[in-house]
């Protein structure tokens, strides 16, 4: 059903397109009926053909690495495209975006965020962009840290203020930073979607 949500297709018109009945979609759509026949799942497969390979290709997120929630914690990515440490469900809200998942690693951030949570994030390039400021964001220092961090300006150019959300935690001042992207979605570790 992941492609019925990527289509933007109504029940009606998804009916109308596949020949299956309404009813039998709308058991499928609330979970009422756990399966369907091969014959009505290909009919629904070629209807939401258009929209089936791009929401089938991009179910799967690669967590590409850990990031601190106050402890320092360097940022790898040593995977290949589509590896990382393992794979989790990608939000529906974030299909046909290209995203990053990482891993929260220590305790700094909780409640809000703890350890095994799964934050995803969209980063296009090197740099800061304004839509970072002010905001929590994944980021990068120069020395290849990583963390969890509120980005605000600093004294100079590329310098940032990297206030944690603890407030028990020194905000860290001036700090040079590779790269800053705003939190999409975060998911706790209990509920990450982590495939088997």
């Amino acid at each position: 059903m992941e492609a019925f949500g990527a289509s933007g297709l109504g029940m009606a018109e998804l009916s109308r397109r596949s020949g299956v009945s309404y009813d039998a979609i709308n058991k499928l759509k609330r979970g009422s009926s756990g399966s369907t026949s091969a014959e009505n799942a290909e009919r629904l497969k070629a209807a939401l053909s258009e929209w089936w390979p791009s929401s089938h290709n991009q179910s799967l997120v690669a967590v590409a690495g850990r990031v601190g929630a106050g402890d320092q914690v360097p940022l790898v990515d040593a995977f290949e495209r589509g590896d990382g440490l393992y794979h989790v469900t990608r939000p529906p809200e974030l299909l046909g975006r290209s995203v990053v998942a990482v891993e929260i690693e220590g305790e700094s951030m909780l409640p809000t965020y703890g350890p095994g949570d799964v934050i995803f994030y969209a980063r296009e390039a090197d740099g800061v962009p304004s839509e970072a400021l002010n905001r929590v964001c994944v980021c990068e220092c120069d020395a290849g840290n990583g963390w969890l961090k509120i980005i605000r300006p600093g004294d100079g150019p590329r310098l940032f203020h990297l206030r944690s959300l603890n407030d028990t935690v020194p905000t860290m001042t001036n700090v040079t930073l590779r790269w800053a992207a705003p939190i999409l979605v975060h998911r706790a570790a209990a509920v990450s979607g982590r495939a088997a």
